[in-house]
């Protein structure tokens, strides 16, 4: 099994030649459930994983910014740009 087929690798959760019409949520929403496949497969509780996620989607909202344009100054100072 190569490093691609791993449980949440991207290629597993976005389906190929499907053009979105929010790629950026749609790309967040294959994140987290690449993670919770992650976590599963690591033997992780449901109730370890909702947590997470949950912690993760209210960042997201908090700081209306996508995982990928997050700077540490926001981890650190809890606001947006």
């Amino acid at each position: 099994m190569g490093r691609g087929d791993l449980a949440g690798a991207a290629r597993l959760e976005l389906v190929s030649g499907v053009v979105q019409l929010r790629p950026e949520d749609a790309m967040v929403e294959a994140m987290l459930k690449g993670w919770r496949a992650q976590q599963t497969a690591r033997g992780l509780q449901e109730d370890t994983i909702v947590p997470r996620e949950r912690l993760v989607r209210r960042f997201v909202a908090f700081t209306n910014e996508y995982p990928w344009g997050w700077a540490r100054r926001m981890w650190m100072s809890g606001h947006s740009r």
